[in-house]
C-alpha cells in the first residue's frame, strides 16, 4: 500500500503486522492440527498392542489437544485484533476521504504530465525515424517533395489516448503538422502513381519557373492531369497539393480540378495574303 499517495502510516502499519501474525497464528494452528492427528494415531495403535499383549492400555497425552486448543485461542484473538485494527484505519480513510482524493488527483496530474513529456520526446524520435525513411523513399523519385509522414500503426495511440481528455493533450502546432504530413504524403501517392506510367525514356526534364524545384517533366504533368481526372470521373477525392505550380492548377473549390485558362490573344487584321486581297476585290465590286 502506498502511504505516501493515502497517510495513515501508523495505522497502516499495525494492519499489516497483524496480518503477518495472523498468517503466523493459522499456520501454527494448521501445525497443532496435525500434530494432534498423528498424536492420536499413536494413542491407538499403543492401545492395539497393549491389548494385543495382554497388558493395560497407556493412558492418552492430553498435550497435542492443549497444543491445538492455544494455538486456535492465539489465532482468535489475532484475528479480532486485526479486524478491530482495520475498522479503525477504514474509518481513519473515511474522515480523510476529500484530502486523499485531493492528493490522488494531484499525483495523477503529475504522472499525466510526465508521459506527455515522454510522448514529446517520442515524437521526436519517431518523427526523426519518419525523416530518414522519407529520404530513403524519396531517392527513388527525386522529383517528389520529400513527405515525412509516418505510416503504419502509431505505437504512441493507446498512451496517447488514455491521456488525451486530459488538459494540456495534443497542440495545436502538432495536429496542424500532422495533417500538413499527411497532405504532403496523400499528394506523393498521387504523383508516384502518374509518374510510375511514364515510361523513364520519356521522362525529359525542362526548366519550369512555376515548379518549387525549378524543373519540370512535362510527360509526368500530364500523367498526373490524367490521374487527376480519373479520379474525379471515379467519384474519389483528389488529394490538395503542396507544390506551388499544382496549388495553381487546381480550383480552391472541393477539390474540383481547373485547367490553366488559355490567354487570348487579339491579332491584327489580315491584309497580305491571297485569301484577303480577294476579299476585299469582292467587297469592292459589291
Amino acid at each position: 500500500m502506498r502511504v505516501d499517495l493515502i497517510g495513515g502510516e501508523d495505522i497502516l502499519a499495525k494492519v499489516e503486522a497483524l496480518a503477518e501474525q495472523q498468517q503466523d497464528a493459522q499456520q501454527a494452528r494448521n501445525d497443532a492440527t496435525e500434530a494432534l492427528r498423528l498424536a492420536k494415531r499413536t494413542d491407538i495403535n499403543d492401545a492395539a498392542e497393549a491389548l494385543r499383549a495382554g497388558a493395560e492400555a497407556p493412558e492418552p497425552k492430553p498435550q497435542a489437544t492443549k497444543s491445538l486448543e492455544d494455538a486456535e485461542r492465539h489465532l482468535a484473538i489475532v484475528t479480532q485484533a486485526l479486524i478491530a485494527e482495520r475498522k479503525a484505519w477504514i474509518a481513519d480513510l473515511k474522515a480523510r476521504d476529500a484530502d486523499i482524493r485531493m492528493k490522488l488527483a494531484e499525483a495523477e496530474d503529475a504522472t499525466n504530465e510526465a508521459l506527455r513529456t515522454l510522448i514529446a520526446e517520442a515524437e521526436g524520435v519517431l518523427d526523426e525515424r519518419a525523416d530518414i525513411r522519407a529520404h530513403v523513399e524519396w531517392l527513388d523519385d527525386t522529383s517528389r517533395n520529400i513527405s515525412k509522414r509516418r505510416v503504419g500503426p502509431d505505437p504512441l495511440a493507446s498512451l496517447r489516448a488514455a491521456i488525451s481528455a486530459e488538459p494540456g493533450g495534443l497542440s495545436g502546432y502538432m495536429i496542424e503538422k500532422r495533417e500538413h504530413e499527411a497532405r504532403v504524403h496523400a499528394w506523393n501517392e498521387l504523383a508516384k502513381r502518374a509518374a510510375a506510367t511514364v515510361p523513364a525514356d520519356q521522362r525529359l526534364p525542362v526548366l519550369d519557373g512555376s515548379s518549387d524545384s525549378g524543373v519540370t517533366v512535362p510527360q509526368i504533368d500530364a500523367a498526373i492531369e490524367r490521374e487527376i481526372e480519373r479520379m474525379i470521373e471515379a467519384g474519389e477525392e483528389v488529394p490538395v497539393p503542396v507544390t506551388k505550380k499544382w496549388m495553381q492548377r487546381l480550383g480552391t473549390g472541393k477539390h474540383k480540378w481547373a485547367h490553366i485558362p488559355v490567354e487570348k490573344t487579339t491579332m491584327p487584321p489580315d491584309t497580305e495574303s491571297a485569301e484577303a486581297r480577294r476579299g476585299d476585290l469582292v467587297k469592292a465590286l459589291a
